[in-house]
């Protein structure tokens, strides 16, 4: 019984660290029609959601911040966010990226080592691979009329 408590006990003062180690700040950035939105991050998740507000929110939170070097800037073509571990220190520090964005911005995205979330997406999506460039993109393929595209009107075998 003896060994439970100090686990709960080492479990909750761990849980304390993490907590005053963690820092969480909202970046907000005036956003017109038809602008750019560049992010770099470094082995951090990143989940991007398009909303109706005329508004860029970035929300990072920061395990262990003084592992990050975060810099962020705006002009008239857009916003430029870029959050890098520093070396060494960086190891010891992780991090997690929430972008909110007008539905008409242009995305341009440098994800280093980290998975990358897309929400509330309405259009066609082009990735090219990696270090391949942008290439325009071919048709669309067209079903045959009468085909269903859930296979429920597949021949029989």
């Amino acid at each position: 019984m003896h060994r439970l408590e100090l686990l709960r006990s080492l479990w909750g003062a761990a849980a304390t660290v993490r907590d005053i180690t963690q820092h969480t700040r909202s970046y907000y950035f005036a956003a017109q029609p038809s602008i750019t939105f560049y992010l770099h991050t470094h082995y951090a998740p990143v989940q991007i959601t398009r909303w109706s507000r005329p508004v860029i929110e970035v929300r990072a939170t920061l395990q262990a911040p003084f592992g990050w070097r975060v810099a962020s800037e705006q002009d008239d073509a857009g916003v430029y966010f870029v959050a890098r571990r520093r070396t060494l220190v960086g190891e010891l520090s992780a991090g997690r990226f929430d972008v909110f964005v007008p539905q008409e911005t242009y995305l341009i995205l440098n994800v280093e080592g980290a998975p990358l979330t897309l929400t509330n997406q309405g259009d066609v999506l082009h990735v090219p691979p990696p270090g391949g460039e942008m290439l325009p993109a071919p048709p669309i393929p067209q079903l045959p009329a009468g085909v269903d595209p859930a296979g429920d009107d597949a021949p029989p075998e």
